[in-house]
This record gives structure tokens, sequence and C-alpha cells, in this order.
């Protein structure tokens, strides 16, 4: 009998941890619902090109698996972090492109004739976030909307939570596209990243 209590409590688990998952779809559905709104009314004829299922899938599972380390402060005696502020955060990720074509596969690499040239950033302030490839060579297959929702993850959990040092993350399906969230007043001060 009591094996038959944990199974039942065991089943009664699986479903809560799944309705977590659920809302967090749902939230990122609504979120893709209204910028198909936005774009539909400003340019009506593009919707039906641009809503494919595939595109849909690949960045709603993108957006499932987020590994996001959070920056923490160095050692006395070491080059310190500067804290940043949301708002400037905010801003910078905001100027991610996010127009009609935000939900098109692009390709983000260092060669020449790809669809999207890294290393680059946006920035607001002191506040950079920054993408690059994880190798000269490697090539990522991603969206606007995808570097824009990390960015996003990033300034959430990076920045507005202590220490408030920024961050980073990798996205795309083979995990080779970097994007940071950092402090700089000067860009050439970035640590580890080229700005273009």
């Amino acid at each position: 009998m009591k094996t038959q209590s944990n199974t039942t409590s065991a089943y009664k688990l699986k479903p809560m941890m799944m309705q977590k998952n659920v809302k967090r779809n749902f939230l990122f559905e609504s979120t893709l619902a209204a910028l198909f709104t936005i774009v539909s009314r400003q340019h009506p004829l593009l919707i039906p090109a641009m809503v494919s299922p595939s595109i849909f899938t690949s960045l709603l599972n993108a957006s499932n698996a987020i590994a996001i380390d959070c920056f923490t402060q160095h050692p006395p005696g070491q080059p310190q972090l500067q804290p940043l502020t949301y708002l400037s955060c905010k801003q910078a990720v905001q100027s991610i492109p996010m127009g009609e074509k935000s939900l098109a596969p692009i390709t983000f690499s260092q060669n020449p004739g790809a669809g999207f040239r890294v290393p680059y950033s946006w920035s607001h302030g002191s506040c950079w976030v920054c993408i690059d490839v994880v190798e000269p060579d490697a090539e990522e297959t991603t969206t606007f909307a995808a570097v824009f929702k990390r960015a996003f993850d990033l300034a959430v959990d990076c920045v507005i939570k202590p220490p408030h040092l920024g961050g980073r993350s990798r996205l795309g399906t083979t995990q080779m596209l970097n994007i940071v969230i950092i402090e700089s007043s000067e860009p050439g001060n970035i640590t580890g990243l080229s700005i273009a």
C-alpha cells in the first residue's frame, strides 16, 4: 500500500512541474502574438510569408533551454566590474532590430557573406549588449527575436538582481552564438570581445 501512495504522489508532482513550463510557454507565445499583431497592422501582406510553424517552433524551443551565467565580482586587487542599471540595459536591448524580419532565420558569422556579421553590439549609456560566435569559423542560425528575448532574459536575471554586473549566455540550435551584457564606459575596453 505504501508503494501505491508514493506512485500516486509522484504522479501528482509531474503535472505540477509541467504547469510551470506551460505558464512560461504561454507568456512567450503571448509576446510573439503581440509582435505578430503589431507587424500585421503595419505590414498586413508580410504576415502570411512570416508565419511559419518551423520558425515559431525553433524560436520556442530555443527559449526553453536557457543557460544564463551572471557575472560575479572579481577578487580584490583585480579589475572590478561596475554595476549596471536596468534602465540603460533595457534601452540597449530595445536597440536590437525587431522589425518585420525579426522572426526570419538568419546566419550569424564572422565570415564575409554571412546574413549578419559579428561581433556586433548595441549600447545605451554604459550598458553593452554584445553578440559574437564562439569560434572564428563558427556559424549559428537563429532569429533577431531570439537574440532580443535572450538579451531581455539576461537583463532581468543579471542586471535587476544583485550584484547587477551583467552576464552571458549562448543561443541557437548549436549554442554557437554568445550574447553578453556588460558595463563599459569605453567600447574598446570590453575584455575578450571585439566591438564592431
